[in-house]
Protein backbone atom coordinates (compact mmCIF):
# COMPACT_ATOMS: atom_id res chain seq x y z
CA UNK A 1 0.00 0.00 0.00
CA UNK A 2 2.70 2.65 0.46
CA UNK A 3 3.66 1.81 -2.91
CA UNK A 4 1.21 4.54 -4.04
CA UNK A 5 3.08 7.28 -2.39
CA UNK A 6 5.68 6.72 -5.45
CA UNK A 7 2.99 5.45 -7.84
CA UNK A 8 1.97 7.00 -11.40
CA UNK A 9 -0.76 9.11 -10.91
CA UNK A 10 -2.59 7.54 -13.73
CA UNK A 11 -2.70 4.47 -11.56
CA UNK A 12 -4.99 6.05 -8.83
CA UNK A 13 -7.82 5.63 -12.10
CA UNK A 14 -7.04 1.86 -11.66
CA UNK A 15 -9.89 1.03 -9.08
CA UNK A 16 -8.58 -2.29 -8.56
CA UNK A 17 -5.24 -1.79 -8.08
CA UNK A 18 -6.09 0.99 -5.55
CA UNK A 19 -9.00 -1.45 -3.73
CA UNK A 20 -5.98 -3.60 -3.20
CA UNK A 21 -3.87 -1.26 -1.45
CA UNK A 22 -6.84 -0.28 1.25
CA UNK A 23 -7.71 -3.57 1.58
CA UNK A 24 -3.86 -3.55 2.84
CA UNK A 25 -4.29 -1.08 4.98
CA UNK A 26 -6.87 1.75 5.13
CA UNK A 27 -4.24 4.03 5.20
CA UNK A 28 -3.95 4.17 1.30
CA UNK A 29 -6.97 6.21 1.36
CA UNK A 30 -4.45 9.21 3.08
CA UNK A 31 -2.39 8.84 0.22
CA UNK A 32 -4.53 9.35 -2.30
CA UNK A 33 -5.45 12.85 -3.40
CA UNK A 34 -8.55 13.83 -1.80
CA UNK A 35 -11.14 14.25 -5.53
CA UNK A 36 -9.44 10.04 -5.97
CA UNK A 37 -10.49 8.81 -2.20
CA UNK A 38 -13.98 10.37 -1.87
CA UNK A 39 -15.89 7.88 -3.45
CA UNK A 40 -13.98 5.33 -1.85
CA UNK A 41 -15.09 7.00 1.35
CA UNK A 42 -18.51 6.87 0.56
CA UNK A 43 -18.37 3.64 -0.79
CA UNK A 44 -19.68 0.93 1.71
CA UNK A 45 -18.17 -2.02 1.10
CA UNK A 46 -14.93 -0.41 1.08
CA UNK A 47 -15.83 1.64 4.70
CA UNK A 48 -16.58 -2.01 6.09
CA UNK A 49 -13.51 -3.39 4.87
CA UNK A 50 -11.69 -0.27 6.23
CA UNK A 51 -13.73 -0.37 9.96
CA UNK A 52 -12.13 -3.66 10.58
CA UNK A 53 -8.49 -2.16 10.53
CA UNK A 54 -9.24 0.70 12.95
CA UNK A 55 -13.11 1.70 13.31
CA UNK A 56 -12.51 4.67 15.20
CA UNK A 57 -10.21 6.27 12.20
CA UNK A 58 -11.80 5.26 9.97
CA UNK A 59 -16.04 6.02 11.08
CA UNK A 60 -14.77 9.87 11.49
CA UNK A 61 -12.91 9.76 8.07
CA UNK A 62 -15.19 8.43 6.35
CA UNK A 63 -18.44 9.98 4.70
CA UNK A 64 -20.76 10.89 7.10
CA UNK A 65 -23.83 9.15 5.25
CA UNK A 66 -21.73 5.78 6.58
CA UNK A 67 -22.90 7.28 10.15
CA UNK A 68 -26.99 6.50 9.10
CA UNK A 69 -25.84 3.04 7.65
CA UNK A 70 -26.77 0.19 9.80
CA UNK A 71 -24.97 -2.36 8.22
CA UNK A 72 -21.74 0.34 8.83
CA UNK A 73 -22.40 0.97 12.40
CA UNK A 74 -23.45 -2.10 13.69
CA UNK A 75 -19.47 -3.63 12.26
CA UNK A 76 -17.84 -0.02 14.32
CA UNK A 77 -20.38 -0.86 17.87
CA UNK A 78 -19.05 -4.29 17.84
CA UNK A 79 -15.23 -3.38 17.57
CA UNK A 80 -16.01 -0.45 20.10
CA UNK A 81 -19.07 -0.02 21.59
CA UNK A 82 -19.04 3.84 22.31
CA UNK A 83 -18.56 4.58 18.42
CA UNK A 84 -22.20 4.65 19.12
CA UNK A 85 -22.13 8.31 19.98
CA UNK A 86 -21.02 9.02 16.54
CA UNK A 87 -23.91 7.10 14.46
CA UNK A 88 -27.17 8.76 13.29
CA UNK A 89 -30.17 9.64 15.62
CA UNK A 90 -31.89 6.74 13.17
CA UNK A 91 -29.06 4.45 13.86
CA UNK A 92 -29.15 5.09 17.49
CA UNK A 93 -32.79 4.25 18.11
CA UNK A 94 -31.78 0.72 16.09
CA UNK A 95 -32.20 -1.59 18.98
CA UNK A 96 -29.76 -4.19 17.00
CA UNK A 97 -27.25 -1.35 16.82
CA UNK A 98 -28.02 -0.27 20.40
CA UNK A 99 -27.73 -3.43 21.93
CA UNK A 100 -24.57 -4.37 20.29
CA UNK A 101 -23.06 -0.95 21.15
CA UNK A 102 -23.90 -1.66 25.05
CA UNK A 103 -22.84 -5.22 24.70
CA UNK A 104 -19.47 -4.43 23.91
CA UNK A 105 -19.04 -1.28 26.34
CA UNK A 106 -21.73 -0.70 28.66
CA UNK A 107 -20.91 3.00 29.04
CA UNK A 108 -22.20 3.29 25.46
CA UNK A 109 -25.52 3.11 26.98
CA UNK A 110 -25.55 6.62 27.47
CA UNK A 111 -25.52 7.36 23.47
CA UNK A 112 -28.61 4.62 23.20
CA UNK A 113 -31.72 6.36 21.91
CA UNK A 114 -33.79 7.61 25.08
CA UNK A 115 -36.69 5.18 23.99
CA UNK A 116 -34.52 2.35 24.01
CA UNK A 117 -33.17 3.17 27.65
CA UNK A 118 -36.37 1.26 28.39
CA UNK A 119 -35.78 -1.77 26.84
CA UNK A 120 -35.35 -4.01 29.57
CA UNK A 121 -32.65 -5.98 27.39
CA UNK A 122 -30.61 -2.86 26.63
CA UNK A 123 -30.61 -1.86 30.20
CA UNK A 124 -29.78 -5.72 31.46
CA UNK A 125 -26.87 -5.94 29.07
CA UNK A 126 -25.38 -2.56 30.70
CA UNK A 127 -26.08 -3.36 34.27
CA UNK A 128 -24.85 -7.27 34.14
CA UNK A 129 -21.08 -5.39 33.15
CA UNK A 130 -21.79 -2.49 34.93
CA UNK A 131 -24.61 -1.64 37.63
CA UNK A 132 -23.71 1.85 37.61
CA UNK A 133 -25.14 2.30 34.32
CA UNK A 134 -28.55 1.86 35.71
CA UNK A 135 -28.47 5.45 35.60
CA UNK A 136 -28.83 5.76 32.33
CA UNK A 137 -32.11 3.53 31.99
CA UNK A 138 -35.45 4.62 31.99
CA UNK A 139 -37.65 6.00 35.35
CA UNK A 140 -39.48 2.84 34.65
CA UNK A 141 -36.71 0.15 34.85
CA UNK A 142 -34.56 2.19 37.75
CA UNK A 143 -37.88 1.19 39.56
CA UNK A 144 -37.73 -2.70 38.50
CA UNK A 145 -36.84 -4.76 41.16
CA UNK A 146 -34.53 -7.53 39.38
CA UNK A 147 -32.67 -5.01 37.60
CA UNK A 148 -31.98 -3.38 40.97
CA UNK A 149 -30.79 -6.49 42.42
CA UNK A 150 -28.87 -6.56 39.38
CA UNK A 151 -27.19 -3.43 39.82
CA UNK A 152 -26.55 -3.18 43.17
CA UNK A 153 -24.72 -6.94 43.09
CA UNK A 154 -22.74 -5.80 40.57
CA UNK A 155 -21.14 -2.50 42.19
CA UNK A 156 -21.14 -3.74 45.90
CA UNK A 157 -23.97 -1.35 46.89
CA UNK A 158 -22.99 1.55 44.48
CA UNK A 159 -25.90 1.76 42.36
CA UNK A 160 -28.51 1.84 45.07
CA UNK A 161 -28.35 5.79 45.19
CA UNK A 162 -29.38 5.59 41.44
CA UNK A 163 -32.11 3.26 41.73
CA UNK A 164 -36.33 4.33 42.32
CA UNK A 165 -37.21 6.14 45.42
CA UNK A 166 -39.29 3.68 46.14
CA UNK A 167 -36.89 0.41 45.59
CA UNK A 168 -34.80 2.88 48.12
CA UNK A 169 -37.24 1.77 50.87
CA UNK A 170 -37.03 -2.07 49.75
CA UNK A 171 -35.38 -3.69 53.04
CA UNK A 172 -33.95 -6.60 51.18
CA UNK A 173 -32.42 -4.20 48.77
CA UNK A 174 -31.16 -1.70 51.67
CA UNK A 175 -29.45 -5.44 52.91
CA UNK A 176 -28.37 -6.24 49.72
CA UNK A 177 -26.83 -2.89 49.45
CA UNK A 178 -24.91 -3.27 53.08
CA UNK A 179 -26.80 -0.26 54.08
CA UNK A 180 -26.95 0.03 57.70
Amino acid sequence: WTALKHADPELFEDRGIVTSAIVQDWRALNILPKEVAAPYWSDPAIVLRCIAQDAPKVLQLADKIMRGMTEVMLAAVQIQGGLLELADVGIKANRIVALAAVQNDPAAIQHVDVALRGDRGIVLAAVEQNGLMIKHASDDLKADRDLAMVAIRNTNGEAFDLLAEDLQKDGDLVELAGIS
